[in-house]
């Protein structure tokens, strides 16, 4: 019952599923919405991923990074009706 991202990135090695990337292909943000909103905007990079585990502003945070992704999908996709 305890799967974890080391377990699935193993398993998906082993059944060559995977590609190496360059490391500056994606970026981790941990308390620096104002410039994850500001990269997505951008779309400056493949993925990134936003941890809340340091947010102490989320109410602000929520609303850049919802500006942010509505200004590059203004049109709801046919999952979200």
């Amino acid at each position: 019952s305890d799967v974890n991202q080391w377990l699935m990135r193993y398993w998906q090695f082993c059944k060559g599923n995977f590609v190496p990337a360059s490391p500056g292909r994606g970026r981790c943000f941990t308390d620096m919405c104002s410039e994850a909103a500001e990269m997505i905007r951008a779309q400056s990079r493949d993925m990134i991923c936003i941890n809340d585990s340091h947010e102490t502003h989320f109410e602000e945070s929520r609303r850049q990074l919802l500006d942010a992704f509505e200004s590059i999908l203004p049109e709801q996709s046919a999952f979200e009706r």
